[in-house]
């Protein structure tokens, strides 16, 4: 086939999607959030209950949401060619 020309900003990135911005901050929103429910809980002192359940479900989140915005980096923001 014919060489492919390249036409002006080829080699601009293109800007993320709102959701990628979304998912990017409840991604890094959960690894704070397991940060600080551990040290509080590692302080032996009395918590609250919800400490204890967002220290359990902050991580599934994250990885979750970490999965989530890989298959969206990888796949759905590749331009096709």
């Amino acid at each position: 086939g014919e060489p492919r020309t390249r036409s002006r900003g080829d080699d601009q990135a293109t800007p993320l999607a709102p959701a990628i911005w979304l998912i990017f901050g409840l991604s890094a929103l959960c690894g704070v959030a397991s940060f600080v429910t551990g040290a509080l809980l590692s302080l032996n002192q009395a918590m609250p209950l919800f400490v204890l359940k967002l220290h359990q479900f902050a991580p599934t989140l994250a990885l979750l949401s970490t999965a989530a915005l890989f298959y969206l980096l990888l796949f759905r923001s590749s331009p096709a060619t």
